[in-house]
């Protein structure tokens, strides 16, 4: 029921909550768009995800009845509001497994939020002749940001092959790639296109040993797989609210 997109910083853990329990009819009256024809069927959630009424219910009465400056007033009704933003933020927290709120940061989508990653981290951090690691399988908002950062700064863009007839990442050429010069590992959790879901807890392990972070695309995964990004050692993840 997310409504934000989120970058999580740091570590922590994501972990998703159960699919609701019932019947197909009962998930399809959560969506007025689906419940209002019964032979509507929609297939492009990994593109874009439909909002249950409750989402559409909340933002509609915060816009008419609760809407108030955040965390810059100190009248009633902004303090209520700082409040909810800030509950938010902390069943966000929950949700992923983060160990504290403040982890989380609010952006407008997965894209943004790896060009922040790029902007931020990779602007103070990486140098001329470092290396950033990506894969051959990445959607397009987890290349350009590094091309551009390349560009920038002079580091080196080092890409993990895929196997073309099963989507798997060759795992053995990371290994065999990764060096102290390697300062960030930018991989998605699974395949916007094959639905192939990568082993992030290999990758992590690998970059762990060389110091390099690693910066997970969660946008197919997030609000449908069980995801633990401490067992998994994430240092950054992403997810979107097209997918959430």
């Amino acid at each position: 029921k997310a409504t934000v997109s989120v970058l999580y910083w740091r570590g922590a853990h994501m972990a998703a909550v159960p699919a609701s329990q019932g019947s197909l009819g009962n998930v399809r009256n959560m969506f007025p768009q689906i419940c209002s024809d019964p032979k509507f069927v929609y297939l492009d959630s990994a593109a874009t995800t439909l909002k249950p009424k409750i989402v559409s219910d909340t933002i509609d009465k915060y816009y008419r009845q609760q809407c108030a400056t955040v965390h810059r007033g100190m009248y009633p009704l902004a303090l209520k509001a700082t409040d909810k933003y800030q509950q938010t933020r902390r069943k966000i927290a929950e949700f992923i497994g983060a160990q504290d709120s403040q982890e989380i940061v609010f952006t407008k989508g997965c894209t943004e939020s790896i060009n922040l990653v790029a902007s931020s981290f990779g602007n103070r951090f990486v140098n001329k002749g470092d290396e950033i690691i990506i894969t051959e399988s990445e959607h397009h908002s987890n290349i350009v940001p590094w091309q551009l950062l390349s560009q920038r700064t002079g580091c080196k863009l080092r890409v993990i092959p895929m196997d073309p007839k099963t989507g798997h990442l060759d795992y053995s050429y990371l290994e065999r790639t990764i060096s102290p010069l390697t300062k960030l590992v930018a991989v998605q959790h699974k395949s916007n296109v094959t639905g192939v879901t990568h082993d992030i807890s290999k990758i992590t392990e690998i970059a762990k040993k060389h110091g390099a972070k690693v910066l997970v695309d969660a946008a197919q995964t997030c609000g449908t797989n069980v995801i633990n990004v401490q067992k998994m050692g994430y240092v950054l993840c992403t997810s979107s609210p097209t997918q959430c």
